[in-house]
């Protein structure tokens, strides 16, 4: 018996010490097992931050040429798609237009950290561009837009005004290539978190000034980026690279090697435990409608309202911190019987004025008067979870068409729910909405029908631009690679 308890117990200490993480990374997250929210960022730090300084020269270039190579043996640039540069004879020189060289890009701007080391040298955010390019983008924040401004060959990347919503900065953007779209999002998520001891003191419009150790992000930006990186999942070259650059500077990150890590620390898991050996990998997306509250807000110039995370004060219930679509502020007419619609990421909110009813917002709140209904609708996945924050305190009961209400939080599923409030006189100021959503974990409803976009698809019904071995849908059609 002693021999068998022995045993028992000499396997269980076995199955501890070799455990093991994804992409032959062995050990290297075990400080980090158990951990969640702000503790798990700040365990990871103290693992990724130990790596090789490198020098600029000749460190970098020779970096960059091993790590951001394709597989025909030309450099891999991001900001272009018409170069075919080769090493070491197509580095930086002098260049008058798009395809004459390629250099070294800082996706995130020295500029923003005063070019201070190491993050000047980290080849885990410095990547292969066209020169041309690069220099027109300079140290502009990425967002969306429709460009104008500079665009690269064939749109491939765009630079022009702001469209992401919520964005109040007063420089143009720089909007990658989808294809890139989670890469450059995971690296952010990188920098952020490997040097969150020294990041207070960076600026940039993507950037809370002074930076929040935990949550660093202005709100627009950290929920653009969380789209992006789950609309674009991480690659085999992501994960080639990654592997490239350990082999450089000795560390990796986190965020290649657990595909949707960033939740476990601002999103839908950071309240569950991280596990490095027995990753479960997010099927939930939390995305948050945000408007002015009471604190400082960030710097921003003239915006004097804003709230926790620096939430600009030109906004209400908002779609990424805008004005709900709504052009106008106060008490609105009886007879304007126009709706007040707002869409992101898949997200639909409407705000309806019944017969009889009045109809009030600003930019601090909407308020929900008897007669009136707020509608939360999603596309695809499930709404499970609701929660409404009030500008101020209400005898006013929410009741919802589904679901079960406790107080401000709904919980259910469904995916569409209207909202109102109990009958009598007053109203209920609604300052802002929290909406969780569950992505379907399994494809479902696949169309036979022919398509001229032919995309891959995970059996989690995620976007799939580079299939390494495994089980995909593409055009419908369950494929298998092996």
């Amino acid at each position: 018996m002693k021999k068998l308890l022995f045993t028992a117990i000499s396997a269980l200490f076995a199955m501890s010490v070799f455990a093991q993480g994804p992409n032959n990374s062995d050990t290297y997250y075990q400080n980090a097992d158990g951990k969640k929210g702000s503790a798990l960022k700040t365990a990871l730090a103290g693992i990724i931050k130990k790596h090789k300084t490198l020098s600029y020269t000749p460190d970098v270039w020779e970096g960059i040429e091993k790590v951001d190579i394709r597989d025909d043996g030309y450099i891999l640039d991001r900001y272009s798609n018409i170069t075919n540069y080769t090493k070491v004879k197509d580095r930086a020189g002098n260049y008058s237009k798009e395809g004459d060289c390629y250099n070294r890009e800082h996706s995130f701007p020295q500029d923003w950290f005063d070019s201070q080391s190491p993050m000047s040298t980290d080849l885990m955010h410095i990547v292969a561009s066209d020169g041309k390019v690069n220099g027109n983008r300079g140290n502009l924040p990425f967002g969306e837009t429709n460009g104008g401004k500079n665009n690269s060959a064939n749109n491939y990347s765009k630079i022009g005004s702001c469209t992401t919503a919520g964005y109040t900065g007063s420089t143009n953007v720089f909007e990658p290539n989808d294809e890139w779209k989670g890469d450059f999002a995971r690296i952010y998520f990188y920098m952020v978190t490997c040097y969150e001891d020294v990041l207070s003191g960076w600026h940039s419009e993507m950037l809370i000034v002074p930076a929040d150790t935990y949550q660093p992000f202005s709100i627009w930006a950290i929920n653009m980026l969380l789209r992006w990186a789950k609309d674009d999942p991480v690659s085999n070259v992501e994960k080639k690279r990654n592997a490239g650059v350990f082999g450089e500077q000795g560390n990796r990150n986190p965020f290649v090697d657990y595909p949707g890590l960033e939740q476990y620390i601002w999103g839908s898991k950071k309240n569950d435990s991280f596990s490095y050996s027995n990753y479960e990998e997010p099927t939930e997306y939390v995305i948050e409608y945000a408007s002015s509250g009471g604190g400082t807000g960030e710097d921003t110039g003239g915006d004097t309202g804003g709230g926790e995370g620096g939430v600009p004060s030109n906004s209400t219930i908002s779609l990424n911190n805008t004005f709900f679509n709504c052009s106008y502020t106060g008490a609105i007419d009886i007879k304007n019987n126009e709706d007040l619609t707002g869409t992101q990421d898949g997200v639909k909110v409407v705000y309806s004025l019944a017969t009889g009813s009045n109809r009030y917002c600003n930019a601090s709140q909407i308020r929900l008067y008897q007669n009136n209904t707020l509608t939360v609708s999603v596309g695809q996945g499930t709404i499970t979870k609701i929660e409404f924050e009030l500008a101020t305190t209400s005898s006013k009961v929410l009741s919802a068409s589904t679901g079960t209400m406790d107080g401000l939080t709904w919980t259910g599923n469904a995916s569409s729910i209207v909202f109102n409030v109990n009958s009598g006189s007053g109203n209920m100021q609604i300052k802002s909405i929290k909406v969780t959503v569950s992505v379907p974990s399994a494809i479902k409803g696949l169309s036979t029908k022919a398509r001229t976009i032919r995309r891959t698809y995970d059996l989690k019904g995620q976007r799939v631009r580079t299939t390494g071995k495994g089980i995909y849908i593409k055009n419908g059609k369950k494929i298998i690679i092996n």
